[in-house]
């Protein structure tokens, strides 16, 4: 692994772009494109911005999948200024939401975007946009007294711009969570927490020059940036995919030389589901990143799809993708439920507490907190939300909103979101490890479990499950807590259980919006203690 030298992602890129001029960084589509020309193309956007903007401002990036947005990050990172990342996912006020939320002076906006966009345009308080666009398309512009720019226009300038003092805790980017717990928060990522991180996921990895990272997220997530930022300091490639297809992942990965991927639980578990033929054994990845993953998909990836490392780790857009870390291994499963967390990195301390945020023993579930060891290896806080900033380090730890635990060798479990947890009779029930028991049942496609009120208390709940039976299958809800009976604990078992159709699940990564099960309530489903059933 190459020494980590750097005080910011500008100095890591033109030092790369100086040692491996010629050498391939990107691959995007059919085109490769080496060190030196990255490192130009982002200069030249470095040098049209800083006509526009100064250190310090926000610029949105509202863009789908394509090296012009790592350009534009790359180039607004090299003058001080803040890319702020919006979810192309999102529709309607919630755009306008994001761009205004980070005071952005300009936006960059995709062209397959536009339609979008432009429903909401009015409500957006920008000085201008840059349209990734054809000239024609944006000469039909309204101008709204703003500035419009043709991006191509940005490329044609040459690669030069003034250069500024850039320091480790200056801000980099603002990436936005999921908003599971009212609106996304604005999380503010210094220049150093991308490259702390960075330096321990390339030294865990093993990455080399001669590694090629695939990564397929969309570019508004922590995940891909994982793999971009550690392959620029291995001095390594990269190759971005649009997004990830199960049906031609493997071709993709034979076709660029791939050696390492970085997935997510939400892609890699249909994979196993694919035709044999889709295959490529002559593959060269040699590791993976799924978080979260359970032992059986690490199996079927080292012995069906014979990649030797498969890594998982627990991490978050505050504290970055890799908190925690470790090779999965093989035939062991989590002593308390959950999924593998691993063994926290050297730069961060992490503990599990109760509500009173004291200490819990091993094998206790708690909230996960945490703290950095070096400055700046965190988010520096939550942009326009003083309160919520506070409120989240009280007692001087990041308190994650995740539930754990940690087993008697230091390795975390993540067992979910504590807002999305279910507590019965005062214990934290790990919900996806009902899921997963309830889906390895035969006649089962998908299921989820949520938390409806049990009538013990204002905070006791018991179990819910919505299950998706198999077409054309017939299940009862007695035959499923007969499986349920032998592999989980009697507290773990719903007590009421409704049939649906299908579990609605939001793109990209599949995430359930359980707050909608969760407020159905009881309904109208089965309820074991009224149909007599005896656990």
């Amino acid at each position: 692994m190459m020494k980590n030298e750097f005080q910011n992602i500008r100095d890591m890129l033109e030092k790369r772009a100086e040692e491996f001029p010629e050498k391939i960084f990107a691959y995007w589509k059919e085109q490769k494109i080496t060190y030196k020309e990255f490192n130009d193309n982002a200069s030249r956007i470095a040098g049209y911005m800083q006509e526009l903007v100064k250190k310090g401002d926000k610029v949105g990036i509202y863009c789908l999948n394509k090296i012009e947005y790592i350009y534009v990050t790359f180039g607004l990172g090299k003058i001080g200024v803040v890319s702020s990342h919006i979810n192309t996912f999102a529709r309607g006020d919630i755009i306008a939401y994001y761009i205004n939320k980070t005071h952005c002076k300009y936006v960059f906006v995709d062209a397959s975007l536009l339609d979008s966009y432009m429903e909401v345009r009015k409500k957006v308080n920008v000085s201008g946009e840059i349209y990734l666009a054809d000239k024609s398309v944006i000469e039909s512009i309204p101008t709204m007294d703003r500035h419009v720019i043709c991006f191509d226009d940005l490329m044609t300038m040459k690669p030069e711009y003034s250069k500024i003092d850039i320091l480790k805790g200056d801000p980099f980017s603002i990436m936005f969570t999921s908003g599971t717990t009212g609106m996304p928060k604005a999380v503010v990522q210094s220049n150093y927490y991308w490259i702390s991180f960075a330096e321990h996921w390339v030294r865990e990895f093993r990455y080399t020059p001669d590694d090629n990272v695939m990564v397929m997220m969309p570019l508004f997530h922590v995940n891909p940036w994982a793999g971009i930022f550690s392959a620029l300091l291995a001095g390594a490639s990269f190759t971005l995919l649009e997004r990830f297809s199960a049906s031609t992942i493997w071709e993709d990965a034979v076709k660029y030389g791939v050696t390492s991927i970085v997935g997510h639980a939400a892609h890699v578990y249909y994979l196993p589901r694919r035709p044999e033929s889709e295959f490529r054994p002559e593959h060269k990845v040699r590791s993976a990143w799924i978080a979260p993953v359970n032992h059986e998909i690490a199996r079927i990836f080292r012995e069906r799809f014979k990649i030797k490392d498969v890594i998982t780790g627990y991490g978050s857009t505050e504290a970055g993708v890799l908190t925690t870390f470790m090779f999965v291994p093989s035939g062991v499963k989590p002593p308390k439920g959950g999924v593998f967390g691993g063994y926290v990195r050297d730069d961060i301390e992490c503990k599990v507490v109760n509500e009173r945020d004291e200490e819990l023993p091993p094998l206790e579930v708690g909230e996960i907190v945490l703290r950095p060891k070096k400055p700046y290896t965190i988010f520096t806080e939550y942009y326009g939300d003083p309160e919520r900033t506070l409120n989240a380090f009280r007692n001087l730890w990041f308190h994650t909103g995740d539930l754990g635990y940690f087993d008697e060798n230091g390795v975390l479990y993540f067992v979910g979101r504590k807002a999305e947890c279910i507590r019965v009779r005062g214990e934290f029930i790990p919900v996806e490890y009902i899921e997963e028991a309830i889906k390895s049942y035969e006649k089962v496609e998908d299921a989820i479990v949520v938390g409806v009120p049990s009538g013990l208390g204002p905070f006791d709940e018991d179990v819910k499950a919505y299950i998706v039976p198999k077409k054309g299958v017939e299940v009862k809800p007695e035959e499923i807590l007969d499986y349920l009976k032998t592999r989980l604990s009697r507290t773990y078992l719903p007590r009421y259980i409704e049939f649906v159709d299908e579990i609605e699940r939001q793109p990209p990564v599949g995430k359930v919006p359980r707050y909608k099960y969760k407020e159905r309530g009881v309904g109208k489903a089965w309820d074991r203690v009224k149909a007599g059933y005896k656990v």
